[in-house]
């Protein structure tokens, strides 16, 4: 059974890490032609967070090691779903020569990747995520009881 509260919630956690996207994304210096593309994180963040929330939705009567480490995995899942979404936008980039096709559909997830796993500062990110789990966690077993 899927509630509307936590939806609503997932909706609105989509949003917000959508705009936590579009701020990392938006520097054109440090990502050319996917900062042209960023504004597509508000569009699709939404949906992203509403399909973790139905994948997630199992895993909220599971014990604390087997959540931690699903938003891991949820925040990997997440990112690199983003990531595929910006490098398709990126493929249709009039800019884009012919030899950089592998660039947009490959090399866009597999950085933002690196960027989660390799980049001290966003290592936080691991913290919201599972934060935001347990919130929408809450959320679902305050409605069912």
């Amino acid at each position: 059974m899927f509630l509307a509260k936590p939806l609503v919630i997932a909706v609105l956690s989509g949003l917000i890490w959508g705009t936590v996207a579009y701020g990392l994304l938006c520097n054109e210096s440090t990502w050319g032609r996917v900062s042209d593309s960023s504004w597509f994180c508000f569009i699709l963040s939404p949906v992203i967070g509403v399909l973790v929330y139905y994948l997630s939705y199992r895993i909220f009567s599971k014990g604390l090691w087997v959540r931690i480490l699903w938003s891991i995995l949820m925040l990997y899942f997440s990112t690199g779903l983003l990531g595929l979404f910006l490098g398709v936008a990126d493929f249709f980039h009039p800019l884009r020569s012919e030899s950089e096709t592998w660039f947009s559909l490959t090399e866009v997830p597999l950085s933002f990747w690196w960027g989660i796993t390799f980049t001290p500062f966003l290592w936080t990110l691991f913290l919201f995520a599972f934060g935001n789990q347990e919130l929408i966690r809450y959320l679902v077993k305050k409605s069912t009881v």
